[in-house]
């Protein structure tokens, strides 16, 4: 039985693959010094070259620090798998799955 299932060194999640074009949801730790703050424009910055659309995780807040004595903040982005491939090979850079949550209904 064939996996469908896709992940890069970087990467500690896996991400269902049904095609390699189909956009991906995903969220995405960045790791910075922790003397700084990172903004929207800085993670756009450096995910540009990957193909990867930067999100908020909440609009009025930009990125939000997980643990900001190590540096550590959290995006939401999209892309395609080879997007996420080219984000997860950079220095500081964690993709991890995002999960479409869906209401539930008994």
């Amino acid at each position: 039985m064939e996996n469908n299932f896709t992940t890069n060194s970087h990467n500690d999640s896996l991400q269902k693959d049904n095609s390699k074009n189909k956009p991906l949801s995903f969220l995405i730790e960045i790791h910075i010094p922790p003397d700084q703050k990172l903004d929207m424009q800085t993670a756009e910055n450096l995910l540009s070259d990957t193909g990867i659309k930067v999100y908020p995780l909440d609009p009025r807040r930009g990125p939000i620090a997980v643990n900001p004595k190590l540096g550590h903040w959290v995006v939401s982005g999209t892309g395609d798998q080879e997007a996420q491939t080219k984000a997860g090979l950079i220095p500081g850079v964690i993709i991890r799955s995002n999960p479409r949550i869906e209401p539930f209904n008994p």
